[in-house]
C-alpha cells in the first residue's frame, strides 16, 4: 500500500516522550509514526481529518446518486399537490 504524504516522521519512543513537541513540528501536516523504521500509523491534524471525512462523505453520497440514477426507470410520476 502506498504511503500517505507525511511531511515528517517520528518513532514511537519519541512520540511517547513528548507528544506535543512532535505535534507542533510539522506545522499542520501529517506525521508518519514509525516502529522499527516501518510506518505503523499517521497523526493527522484535526482540520485535515475533518476535510478527509467531508471528502469521504461526498464520495459516499455520490455513489448513492449514481446507484439511484440507474434506477430512474422505476420512478413514479407524482404531482406536488398529491403529496
Amino acid at each position: 500500500m502506498a504511503g500517505f504524504d507525511a511531511i515528517a516522521s517520528v518513532n514511537i519512543t519519541d512520540l511517547k516522550k513528548n507528544p506535543m513537541t512532535v505535534l507542533e513540528r510539522p506545522k499542520g501536516k501529517p506525521i508518519a509514526i514509525l516502529n522499527r523504521e516501518v510506518r505503523v500509523a499517521y497523526l493527522v491534524p484535526a482540520k485535515i481529518y475533518e476535510k478527509m471525512l467531508n471528502i469521504l462523505e461526498d464520495y459516499v453520497l455520490s455513489e448513492i446518486v449514481r446507484k439511484r440514477q440507474k434506477q430512474i426507470h422505476k420512478a413514479i410520476s407524482v404531482k406536488l399537490e398529491d403529496l
